[in-house]
């Protein structure tokens, strides 16, 4: 799925989801994107979901609820 309209599906639940690789490790070492596809590809796809000291357990069952509930 597009990673895009999950992250809108999970801010339309007032689920904040950010980008968890800003840039990929290969780029950092100056290495082409060509010899790294899969490092790319994962880069594009990549989400981060909220994670914080005050989570609590329901908060983490809405969390993730609502992810699953995004990819179907």
């Amino acid at each position: 799925k597009d990673v895009n309209k999950i992250r809108d599906k999970m801010k339309s639940k007032g689920i904040f989801c950010g980008k968890g690789v800003l840039v990929p490790l290969h780029k950092l070492l100056n290495l082409h994107s060509k010899d790294y596809p899969i490092s790319e590809k994962l880069f594009k796809e990549n989400i981060s979901l909220p994670i914080y000291p005050s989570l609590n357990e329901e908060d983490v069952k809405y969390i993730s609820k609502s992810l699953i509930d995004s990819l179907i």
